[in-house]
């Protein structure tokens, strides 16, 4: 096996779609959790700190961060209806078709939901707030996504600090 090629990687963020100001604070926050300024990875590790990750307006940006919330509300009004034609509809088809506008719905809710289970990193509120006024759609999972770049796991040590 042939030893891989190590890179010494600065910590930090240089996303074209967001504000220097922004960028600077997401440095930061990013060097605080890795404890370093610099980490040494394999070449071949990804970099997604010139990434864009603005892409959306920020009203998108704010309806992403809510659509767990959103999701919630579109069971609640499957189950409602699902209830009301139960009891009203003595037609096996109206039932039917409740049912299978019931059945994604669920499926998307507990799809969501274990989604958040792979969110470690959490950004600072305040920083959340920009990033989604900027455009971010969900801060916490782009957060998670730029500390796992950088991360020195299994074997893979910080650099010196500069």
């Amino acid at each position: 096996m042939t030893p891989q090629i190590m890179v010494t990687r600065s910590v930090e963020s240089h996303d074209p779609s967001l504000s220097d100001e922004t960028n600077e604070m997401l440095t930061a926050e990013l060097r605080a959790v890795i404890g370093s300024d610099s980490v040494q990875v394999p070449e071949s590790w990804p970099d997604h700190s010139h990434d864009r990750h603005a892409t959306h307006t920020s009203m998108m940006a704010s309806a992403i961060l809510l659509r767990i919330f959103i999701a919630i509300v579109g069971f609640m009004l499957a189950m409602t209806a699902l209830i009301a034609v139960i009891a009203t509809s003595e037609s096996w088809a109206a039932v039917a078709l409740t049912t299978t506008l019931f059945l994604p719905t669920t499926w998307v809710i507990a799809t969501l939901v274990l989604r958040t289970f792979n969110e470690f990193e959490h950004v600072d509120p305040e920083l959340a707030a920009i990033l989604t006024a900027e455009g971010v759609g969900d801060p916490d999972r782009t957060f998670t996504d730029l500390v796992h770049d950088f991360r020195p796991e299994s074997g893979m040590t910080a650099a010196a600090p500069s």
